[in-house]
């Protein structure tokens, strides 16, 4: 016969494995990601239909995140995002309040503690709000960084190719943990 003890165990064993990777911010809130494999795909132009700029993991955006939140460092960066003309389209609970940090391709993390000179941000941004909830990822319309910045296309998992999916680009996520 199982205790009720051992069951409980084994449900809360359960839920730790099937739920979301959570970052602690330090008391300001609690960042959550999938396990790690959703992937934006961001390319230049006003619609993310131009040059390849690069693929980037949620999960090392968010590790950018949960090491800037919101406090700006010499490069600038993070900074608030006003999103004039509503050219992101955000998760919700990403109406206000949202945060822009650059992230490169490849997982490297920007360095936001140094000087902008030698240190290019890139035309790939993570988006988040105060409470450094996952909004999106975009990219600028140039690769300088210059132009308005568009959603980033989100990359169909294997087993959703020929379906139609995956392509949401960013929004309905509300956290990043969907």
């Amino acid at each position: 016969m199982v205790s009720f003890t051992q069951l409980l165990t084994f449900l809360a064993a359960s839920v730790a494995v099937a739920s979301p990777v959570s970052f602690s911010d330090n008391g300001e809130g609690i960042i959550e990601i999938r396990a790690g494999d959703d992937v934006y795909v961001c390319k230049a132009g006003s619609s993310n239909s131009g040059a390849l700029y690069g693929e980037i993991k949620l999960a090392d955006a968010m590790r950018d995140v949960a090491a800037a939140k919101i406090t700006k460092g010499s490069s600038g960066y993070p900074k608030p995002f006003g999103n004039l003309g509503n050219v992101m389209n955000f998760a919700s609970g990403c109406s206000s309040d949202v945060w822009e940090l650059p992230v490169l391709p490849g997982g490297k993390a920007y360095n936001y503690k140094a000087r902008k000179g030698g240190n290019s941000p890139g035309p790939i941004r993570v988006f988040y709000n105060k409470n450094l909830q996952f909004c999106g990822i975009g990219a600028k319309e140039k690769a300088d960084g210059s132009g308005n910045p568009h959603n980033c296309a989100l990359k169909p998992k294997a087993e959703d190719k020929g379906k139609g999916k995956g392509k949401d680009k960013g929004k309905g996520k509300g956290k990043a943990s969907a």
